[in-house]
């Protein structure tokens, strides 16, 4: 493990395990949903469920990277710039999502807090991630610190929006 990693151990192994745990409730509530014949369009999974997937298991593997043994500062730079990739491709096509909808009118509610939760928190999850993965080249303390902060920023965002979905779903199961 690179060393300036060691310090967080703990919280990389915490938050990796709150991550899995919360995908894996999501993977039941959409599940039960479909049981229950609740309306998830296409889009609607596209622009909601997916971005969940993606934060919670993009805190998951950021975890189990963080955590891995045998680390040199430049591999695992490479990696979290690697993750980072990943992560700027999946806020675009949230935003994409998030425009389809709108632009269909699917979700006429679709405000504020939706794009801040679903697209502009996410971004600077992974805008940490950038900055955690160029620091960790020049061995900084401070790649440990903004990779940690992104992990739990992403945990955040799933925490928040696993709330979302499960409050929506109640809402569709009653009005069948």
């Amino acid at each position: 493990m690179v060393e300036i990693l060691q310090p967080w151990h703990d919280w990389f192994v915490l938050l990796g395990g709150a991550s899995a745990t919360l995908l894996g409730l999501a993977f039941v509530a959409v599940s039960l949903a479909a049981d229950n014949d609740t309306a998830l369009s296409a889009t609607a999974l596209r622009v909601f469920v997916t971005p969940l997937k993606a934060v919670l298991g993009g805190a998951l593997v950021v975890s189990s990277v963080s955590v891995a043994p045998s680390w040199t500062p430049a591999a695992y730079g490479t990696v979290i710039l690697a993750i980072a990739a990943v992560g700027v491709w999946t806020v675009v096509n949230i935003w994409r999502g998030l425009m389809e909808h709108k632009r269909n009118h699917l979700w006429d509610g679709i405000g504020a807090v939706v794009w801040v939760w679903r697209f502009w928190v996410p971004a600077t999850a992974v805008a940490l991630l950038i900055g955690g993965g160029v620091e960790a080249f020049e061995h900084h303390g401070v790649a440990a610190a903004l990779v940690a902060t992104a992990t739990l920023v992403l945990a955040l965002v799933g925490i928040h929006n696993s709330w979302d979905l499960t409050l929506w779903l109640i809402m569709q199961s009653r009005k069948s």
